[in-house]
């Protein structure tokens, strides 16, 4: 038999954090009943004291956004401990005011282990192999550090993670964690996320607004990308890496702020700095420790192991019964090059116990580029036949997904195991706009 569906529990709170709707799951889910729930702040009903000020609804209220978090420990009404995925969303007036916000609870079926949070869980299955037990070992002592970390590694191998998990063993875990994609913005809105801005009618600006680095205040905010961060904006990430200061767009005034950084770049950032894209003083400050995590093609005899653990998440998320691979499953997914790293074989094996009606994964369960329709087209070594450079061979990977997927880019980019942002920056170097195919 399948697993049954968690309960969704739904509250709503105005301005003040005092609740204004209870839904008839959320006192299931909590044992607190709607004439018991309304009007009380929900800081003060189920939140465990130590955990407020990561309370994901307090942050949603704060910038605007919607805010999603795996693993909220909060108290029922029986004064027993659950454990809970919560989704906060802000409500607006007309004007864009914000005047509350809604939060969604799902209870977490398998409950993490005391201390330790999903990403935790994760890192200790991946990098806890014998091939990358060094950069286990020197989490902790990183984590309690308040030193920028930078992350370095292929599209897909865990970076992400890796910067998640420092988070949550950082002496900061209760505070925020804040994350930007430095790929993501042009040049001018770039600023305004991470900097923030003041009303500035020479710069079109009619509100002020708070950036990252505010954001983050006594937490961690991670860059994703950071090879991507203009040269402008390089020199004012240095200032705040130096002295602690930031000078929003349109403001005249340095701010104070305090974050911990660390950052992540799927690129080496020497030859960038030998040819003046990246500043070499930022290197220094960025890089007082730094880890860099190898293509999960150079690990394949971990690949057992870590299928396993990712079966065993899926069949639990995905309520199936499946608990492993094949022979022959496995012997396909051994002989795969995974051009998008870990971040790929956890999508191919999504895919695999979703399609699974048993205990078994078989090969007909596993996409069609594992099994071998494709799977030319991604074996291709780094450096190629007759010395081809490395990114001729990813122009040539990312055209063929392509055209199989008629120039849809979200299908392209789950093929290839990146995101879409990414494949579009990528694009976009190569001279490919979003319609307009290559002649």
């Amino acid at each position: 038999m399948s697993r049954m569906v968690p309960p969704y529990g739904v509250f709503t709170v105005d301005a003040g954090l005092y609740i204004s709707s209870f839904s008839r799951m959320a006192q299931e889910i909590t044992g607190y009943s709607t004439s018991e729930a309304v009007g009380c702040r929900c800081l003060d009903l189920f939140c465990l004291a130590q955990k407020k000020q990561s309370c994901p609804i307090r942050h949603s209220l704060k910038t605007g956004q919607e805010c999603e978090t795996h693993g909220v420990e909060m108290i029922t009404k029986a004064e027993k401990k659950i454990h809970c995925h919560v989704t906060a969303i802000p409500i607006r007036e007309r004007g864009g005011r914000i005047v509350g916000a809604v939060e969604i609870l799902r209870p977490i079926s398998d409950p993490i282990k005391e201390g330790e949070s999903p990403s935790q869980q994760l890192v200790e299955v991946f990098f806890g192999q014998e091939p990358l037990k060094t950069i286990l070992e020197r989490l902790p002592d990183m984590a309690l550090s308040k030193a920028p970390v930078l992350i370095l590694g292929e599209n897909g191998t865990g970076k992400d993670l890796l910067a998640r998990a420092l988070h949550d063993l950082s002496s900061q875990r209760d505070g925020p964690w804040v994350r930007l994609d430095c790929g993501a913005f042009g040049e001018r809105m770039l600023e305004v996320e991470l900097f923030g801005c003041r009303p500035s009618p020479f710069h079109g600006i009619g509100e002020a607004r708070s950036g990252r680095i505010q954001q983050a205040e006594g937490g961690t905010l991670f860059l994703r990308d950071v090879h991507l961060l203009p040269l402008p904006l390089q020199a004012k990430l240095l200032r705040f890496l130096q002295e602690g200061e930031i000078e929003p767009l349109g403001g005249h005034e340095p701010l104070r702020a305090e974050a911990r950084i660390i950052s992540s770049s799927s690129e080496d950032l020497r030859p960038l700095i030998r040819e003046g894209r990246f500043r070499e003083d930022l290197y220094f400050q960025l890089n007082v420790f730094q880890m860099e995590i190898p293509p999960l093609r150079s690990l394949r005899e971990i690949l057992p192991v870590l299928s396993d653990a990712l079966i065993q998440r899926h069949s639990s998320t995905e309520h199936r019964e499946v608990d492993r691979l094949s022979r022959e499953a496995l012997r396909l997914l051994m002989e795969y090059d995974f051009p998008g790293n870990y971040r790929e074989l956890n999508n191919i094996l999504r895919h695999a116990v979703i399609l699974c009606k048993g205990e078994t994964i078989l090969p007909e369960h596993l996409p069609d580029g594992v099994r071998g329709s494709h799977r030319k087209v991604f074996s291709h070594p780094l450096k190629g036949e007759n010395g081809r450079r490395m990114k001729e061979i990813e122009k040539e990977l990312i055209l063929a997904a392509l055209a199989r997927n008629n120039w849809n880019r979200k299908k392209t980019a789950e093929e290839l195991g990146i995101d879409r942002t990414t494949l579009w920056r990528k694009m976009r170097k190569m001279g490919w706009g979003s319609k307009i195919r290559p002649t």
